[in-house]
Parts: structure tokens; C-alpha cells; sequence
């Protein structure tokens, strides 16, 4: 029975060996080519940090839920390392990586924030950078409603509402715009 028992332990520490492993290579895998590697070695440091607090990242991982599923945690602890240690990892790369929208994005980091540096501030460089996609988002909406109006045809001068001219036309636009 006690030989059962060390069995049983040893293969449940085995699969939680896996699982840990798992999970890191997801973490490395949502950095992404071209990251830190103190970003990443310091940032997976955090995530097992959150895992051992048993707070809701480690509910997830007690779920069994795939490792692909902690995409918007990781990236934005992934992020907020790299702004701690000043080498930010690109916004867009970690979005990207983790199969996230960006407005998903910013809820985790700060969720994120509050978990690993309780009752501090948010970062000013994130509190910026979150204001400006806000400021762009409105912008580019609000763009996208007039341009429909203003050019139904384009305004390339084109003598019907050829869908690829006007998609090219509000692009170029847009452009012209920034």
C-alpha cells in the first residue's frame, strides 16, 4: 500500500513536471522570436510565482486547460516585465502570439498589474499607450462611418462602387491621414 502510494505521488509529480513544461513553452512561445531573454526567464519567474499564489492563473492550470488558453496572461506579463526592466516587448508581436485582441490585451495587463504589484499604480508608460489605441480606435471608427458616405465609389476616381477600389481608397486614406 505505501509503495502504491509513492506510485501514485511520483506519477502525479511527473504530470505536473509536464504540465509546468507545457506551460513555459507556451510563455516562450507568446514572447516570441526576438524577446529578451531576461524578459522571458524574469517573466516565467512571475508566472510561477502567480501559480504558487494559487490565484485564478492557477485555477486555469488546475482545470487542465490547454497551455494556448493562457495566451492574454502570459502576454501581458510578458509585456509588463519588459516594461519593468526596460525592454518592452512589442505590443503588436505579443497580440499576435497569443491570439488575442488588443482591447483583451489591455484588460489582462492590468489584471495582470494588480496580481504581481499590488496597490501600485499602473505604469505610466501603459496608462499612455492605452490611451492613445483608445484615441485611435475612436478615430479609425469614426473614419470608417464617414468614408462610406462621403466616397461610396472611392476616391480614386473610380465610376462604380467597385469593392477592392473603395477598400484601397480608405486604406490609402487612412494613410494620408496619420
Amino acid at each position: 500500500v505505501v509503495e502504491e502510494e509513492g506510485l501514485r505521488q511520483r506519477g502525479e509529480k511527473s504530470a505536473l513536471a509536464r504540465e509546468m513544461s507545457d506551460l513555459q513553452q507556451e510563455f516562450v512561445r507568446v514572447c516570441g522570436e526576438g524577446a529578451s531573454p531576461r524578459v522571458v526567464e524574469e517573466g516565467w519567474a512571475a508566472v510561477r510565482g502567480l501559480l504558487e499564489q494559487r490565484d485564478k492563473l492557477a485555477n486555469l492550470a488546475s482545470c487542465a486547460q490547454a497551455p494556448a488558453s493562457f495566451g492574454a496572461q502570459f502576454a501581458a506579463v510578458a509585456y509588463l516585465t519588459g516594461l519593468r526592466l526596460g525592454e518592452p516587448t512589442p505590443v503588436e508581436r505579443l497580440v499576435r502570439n497569443a491570439g488575442i485582441s488588443v482591447k483583451d490585451f489591455f484588460g489582462s495587463v492590468e489584471e495582470q498589474h494588480l496580481r504581481l504589484h499590488p496597490g501600485e499604480p499602473i505604469p505610466e508608460a501603459l496608462r499612455r499607450l492605452k490611451e492613445h489605441y483608445m484615441a485611435a480606435t475612436v478615430a479609425w471608427k469614426k473614419y470608417d462611418q464617414l468614408f462610406a458616405t462621403l466616397f461610396p465609389s472611392g476616391f480614386v476616381g473610380a465610376a462604380t462602387a467597385d469593392q477592392t477600389t473603395s477598400d484601397d481608397s480608405k486604406q490609402l486614406g487612412w494613410g494620408a491621414f496619420l
